[in-house]
């Protein structure tokens, strides 16, 4: 299968990426890849998620983030596990985006998954349109 270029994240293709995938509120993470090259973005993280898709004939589609110029990542597997998505809170950081892949815990308690980063880019495949 061919892919095209990913999509840079933006609030607008956020919006789409939600509305495609019901928000990742059903999810696998299926693999994380962590990055290092030169350069101001260098660091970065690569997640590769199965997810609920309305667009694919069987409900399922794959999603990569690609995090680039990573500032933050934090992730914990203890006595919970991060594999099984029940949704992704986004937040305009600066500079860039965080995203928190275990959004649902205590208040008292800090989330197990989470990556900041300069810029965050995107693609969804099946590829029907653009997103």
């Amino acid at each position: 299968m061919k892919l095209r270029p990913m999509n840079e994240l933006t609030v607008a293709v956020l919006k789409v990426l939600n509305d495609r995938h019901y928000k990742f509120e059903d999810g696998l993470i299926e693999r994380v890849e962590l990055i290092f090259t030169d350069g101001v973005l260098g660091k970065q993280v690569r997640l590769d998620i199965e997810a609920k898709d309305n667009r694919s004939s069987d409900g399922w589609g794959q999603v990569t983030f690609e995090f680039r110029g990573v500032e933050l990542f934090h992730l914990l597997e203890d006595h919970t596990t991060n594999v099984v998505l029940g949704g992704i809170e986004w937040k305009a950081a600066e500079p860039g985006w965080m995203a928190d892949f275990s959004p649902f815990h205590s208040d008292n308690v800090s989330s197990t998954f989470v990556i900041e980063a300069h810029e965050v880019w995107s693609q969804s495949t099946p590829n029907i349109e653009s997103v």
